[in-house]
């Protein structure tokens, strides 16, 4: 996308969108591994792996039902 031929206004628009994705993106990661984290902890651990074990509950799930 930062590549494609836009008119100077537009192109500004963009790489504002750009910026703000790529930095949502990188907190989102963030929040992903402190999620991990806690997951692994000894507290959330077994119930975490109990629940992912059931078709279609992910660690996100889990967590927050454990």
């Amino acid at each position: 996308m930062r590549t494609l031929e836009l008119p100077a206004l537009h192109r500004e628009i963009l790489k504002e969108y750009l910026t703000m994705y790529e930095t949502l993106i990188t907190r989102i990661r963030g929040f992903d591994q402190q999620i991990e984290e806690l997951a692994s902890k000894d507290r959330y651990h077994e119930p975490v792996k109990h629940l992912s074990c059931l078709i279609g509950i992910k660690m996100y799930v889990s967590i927050s039902v454990g």
